[in-house]
């Protein structure tokens, strides 16, 4: 499957088409290409598929149990258009931070292209994450 990985994104509709085989690198990379202030929450991990990071949520139309399975070769993701206030920010693009989380900040943003592509992850604090999510709501994920 790693051969069958384009990437088409439409602004306008805000809609990414992305082939299983596609990395996550590979996606942040075309949004980007295509405006600077979309994004798709998925991490900071640019060489895992996109399949790894969106695996559970299609369990069922694989064919999740039973005689019967499935064959996902697309997904029609939506990108989200990032709203960041200045003063809670160190200011550089959400593709910057992507080099910036794998302490590949000297690297250019095609790096995320290659799929032998190492990160050098840190110890960093992140504020994705707001408040905390209760149990019930991890649940009903």
């Amino acid at each position: 499957m790693s051969n069958v990985r384009s990437i088409n994104v439409n602004i306008e509709e805000e809609t990414a088409m992305v082939q299983v085989g596609a990395t996550i690198g590979e996606l942040y990379y075309k949004i980007w290409e295509k405006n600077k202030v979309h994004a798709f929450p998925a991490g900071v991990c640019p060489t895992v598929g996109i399949r790894g990071h969106i695996k559970d949520r299609f369990w069922a139309i694989q064919g999740g149990g039973g005689a019967s399975f499935g064959v996902i070769l697309a997904y029609k993701l939506q990108p989200v258009q990032l709203d960041i206030q200045k003063p809670d920010c160190k200011e550089m693009s959400w593709i910057e931070f992507e080099l910036f989380w794998s302490s590949n900040v000297n690297n250019p943003v095609e790096i995320l292209l290659e799929r032998n592509f190492l990160p050098k992850f840190s110890k960093r604090k992140s504020s994705y994450l707001q408040t905390p999510i209760p149990r019930d709501g991890i649940k009903s994920l």
